[in-house]
């Protein structure tokens, strides 16, 4: 929906976008892709995803997805399984977490994940009897009552009462059966004692060929009858007092289980359903990569698909494909914001340098709405793609670097070229070390204000590289250490054309090319360390790089941050030292975040420090760093994980990406770029319903403007500077009571009166 309101003192025209979210919440961005696991509960379709779970409902059509930023305790969901006669679906994650969802209620279990048990703690599997869950665990089997949402007991069932890891479980009569790592083991649900190993009897009589001892993923009761999967493409079958070869296939099996009265058999390319009758469907449209199937209630099959995503069958024949939108992976190493979209580079490399071999192409999250992708094919083969870049002065542009692969030239959003070193006149220069093959290891990539891409070139001689506007490429080396046997990583140009790239193990260096690509002779260069004198960093481990609007060096360190106040001075002789920030903690004081390493910095429009952490989530301090805004974990926000890998502001909506080892999550934070002039002015929400309880954003005013609301009267009922270029309203006059139905005028100024904005917010209550 667009709304068009007209100000009273000017003709701009304001537009509101749909899809903008409330300040203050959160979003998943998730890849909803690599389905592995499904589950039908009443009229919707669960589905299990490499990094995700998501519904997709029947009645309406809909795709629904679900996190910890609308409920979910966790992440990386493994297995599901439904109760239909208590409602209650039981979400498991690959921690052993557990959530207990019931009619959009979730209730969660934990004494698994917490519980300190030696050796692999893994929940594999999952069976309903009554209201109990049978949990096949790698260290026994759990009994979860879901009525009182207690665990009620444990069977350790190996023999001598030693620990076997346990895949699965069926019940046939009064026998139950569990599948594990040696062997199948059987009891008597009546016996009262199951928590005795004694009262577990291994299966021995096995027919020829078969071994007893071994492991078995999968056990399912189909028709009154125990089948089990035996090593990768044989089912058994309980018959005649012995267990017996019963199918043998030319493929291994995926998955086996029943499914309303129907053994499924799970193949990648195939699924065979097998009837009491005698009857076996065969599936296999569309299908490349399938892990799981079943029946719903409705007779149609569906397929978790790994590469496919959800399918939906009409008996055999294909009638849908469910593939929600979001990035292709979860695999983050760097992030761009360009204009309004989201650029995601899911290489990297292992702290040996060497590749990670990640074809993942590159994502991007197009106008702060769509997700879409371009794959390694797309872009000229490139794997690993560690950093991107955007000229700032023509957005349709941007380059990709791959570690080993040069830099991929993209216009709006189409492949134009790779560049390497036959076509940059050797200033791409290939690793110089014994039979790598040409490996272009490009770490870091940016512009400066003249559109010249700047570029870091790890074990070359000369490893500062640059193409100017013209398409001229040089090289050069970095005084003071062999480029050829160093590795580098993040690169910055500051306000001064000053180049500042981060030295692995070894600090930082300053490059300054005077101004003139084409000459060299007077460039200058300086390395810094943790000497005072040279820099005095507070450790040689520098992780990243940030320049904030007042043009000061934020960096990141395994020791915490430090702050360069005057770049200006790095080639002056002068001192120009990076100082630590002392922050008051009760009588004492201590060096901002000094225990911490710092992964990545960011700066938000009101020129604040979103700081990233390995190990204990993001930090939002104020412009100054001595004030602690947020500190968002996984323990106490919808976080992914404490471990951040980079963060990436759109300070059109002020919008916060952050990627975490565990996939992408957004805050929409209450402060977005300023500017000279008031720009594109936006209300969000507007009109502000009753059933509205959230922050009123204004956005696109004049930077750090004086922002007054009065009702139509004239009278004042909230005042407030903005936050770069957004003002915030909680919708409350002076006296804390909710603003009453009315329009009421929002008066923008900035700090000489020379710049004003009238607009109008309608309350409806």
């Amino acid at each position: 929906m667009r709304i068009y309101l007209s100000f009273l003192l000017c003709c701009c025209t304001l537009i509101l976008k749909a899809q903008l979210t409330e300040i203050g919440s959160w979003r998943d961005h998730l890849p909803y892709h690599n389905s592995t696991f499904i589950c039908e509960v009443e009229d919707k379709i669960f589905c299990v995803t490499e990094n995700g779970l998501f519904y997709f409902d029947k009645i309406d059509n809909s795709i629904n997805r679900m996190s910890k930023v609308n409920g979910l305790s966790d992440v990386d969901v493994k297995k599901l399984s439904y109760d239909p006669n208590n409602k209650n679906l039981l979400i498991i994650y690959k921690n052993c977490n557990i959530d207990i969802y019931n009619d959009g209620q979730i209730t969660n279990i934990s004494d698994i994940k917490e519980e300190m048990i030696l050796g692999e703690k893994t929940i594999n599997n999952i069976f309903y009897r009554d209201d109990i869950a049978y949990l096949a665990c790698s260290f026994g089997l759990v009994l979860l009552d879901t009525k009182s949402n207690e665990i009620i007991d444990t069977y350790k069932i190996g023999q001598e009462g030693n620990i076997v890891k346990i895949n699965d479980c069926t019940f046939n009569q009064d026998s139950i059966y569990t599948g594990t790592s040696e062997g199948l083991y059987k009891a008597s649900i009546y016996d009262e004692n199951l928590s005795d190993f004694r009262n577990w009897y291994k299966e021995t009589n096995f027919g020829i060929g078969l071994d007893y001892n071994a492991s078995f993923e999968y056990i399912t009761n189909y028709n009154g009858e125990i089948y089990a999967k035996y090593a990768d493409s044989i089912v058994i079958k309980y018959e005649n007092n012995y267990w017996q070869k019963h199918m043998i296939f030319n493929q291994n099996i995926n998955h086996l289980h029943t499914s309303y009265n129907a053994l499924f058999i799970v193949f990648d390319s195939e699924i065979q359903i097998f009837h009491a009758d005698g009857n076996i469907e065969n599936i296999s449209q569309n299908i490349s990569s399938a892990y799981h199937a079943i029946y719903d209630k409705n007779g149609d099959v569906w397929v978790a698909d790994y590469d496919k995503d959800l399918l939906k069958y009409n008996s055999t024949n294909f009638d849908q494909q469910i593939d929600p939108a979001g990035p292709r992976t979860g695999n983050v190493f760097k992030l761009l914001t360009n204009n309004n979209d989201l650029w995601v580079a899911p290489g990297g490399y292992y702290n040996s340098r060497e590749n990670i071999w990640n074809y993942d192409g590159a994502f991007f999250f197009e106008n702060n709405y769509f997700w879409d992708y371009k794959s390694s094919s797309e872009i000229g083969g490139a794997y690993d793609v560690v950093s991107i870049a955007a000229n700032n002065k023509n957005n349709s542009e941007l380059y990709l670097s791959s570690w080993n692969g040069g830099i991929i030239k993209l216009e709006n959003k189409e492949y134009i070229t790779t560049y390497n070193y036959y076509n940059t006149n050797g200033a791409l220069d290939t690793v110089s070390i014994a039979n790598v093959n040409g490996w272009i290891r490009i770490s870091d990539l940016c512009f400066d204000n003249s559109q010249n891409l700047w570029a870091i070139n790890s074990l070359a001689q000369n490893p500062l590289v640059v193409k100017n506007s013209y398409d001229e490429w040089f090289s050069y080396r970095i005084n003071g250490i062999d480029g050829a046997t160093n590795y580098f990583e993040d690169l910055i140009v500051d306000n001064y054309g000053q180049k500042w790239g981060i030295i692995k193990n070894n600090g930082l260096f300053v490059y300054d090319d005077k101004g003139t690509l084409e000459n060299s002779n007077d460039d200058e260069t300086q390395l810094i360390n943790t000497n005072v004198g040279m820099g005095n960093l507070p450790s040689s481990e520098v992780y990243c790089l940030e320049i904030d609007m007042e043009n000061n060096i934020w960096v990141g360190t395994d020791k915490g941050i430090t702050v360069f106040y005057s770049p200006e001075l790095v080639f002056s002789g002068q001192n120009f030292d990076s100082q630590q920030i002392l922050i008051q903690q009760g009588e004492y004081g201590q060096y901002l975040l000094d225990t911490e390493t710092i992964k990545c910095i960011a700066i938000d429009g009101a020129n604040r420090k979103w700081i990233g952490t390995n190990g204990s989530g993001v930090f939002l301090l104020s412009e100054d760093g001595t004030n602690e805004i947020h500190h968002f974990t996984s323990e106490n926000s919808p976080l992914f994980s404490n471990n951040i890998i980079d963060i990436a502001i759109n300070n059109i909506s002020g919008e916060v990406f952050i990627g975490t080892e565990k996939g992408i999550i957004s805050y929409r934070s209450d402060a977005t770029i300023g500017y000279d002039y008031h720009s594109a002015v936006e209300i969000f929400p507007n009109p502000v319903k009753d059933t509205y309880n959230g922050k009123i954003a204004i956005n696109g005013l004049v930077n750090n403007s004086n922002v007054k609301i009065t009702d139509i009267n004239g009278n004042l009922v909230f005042e407030c500077y903005a936050n770069g270029g957004q003002a915030i309203w909680n919708g409350k006059i002076k006296t804390g009571e909710r603003a009453s139905t009315g329009v009421y005028l929002v008066f923008s100024t900035n700090i000489d009166g020379t710049e004003t904005l009238v607009s109008k917010i309608l309350i409806i209550k």
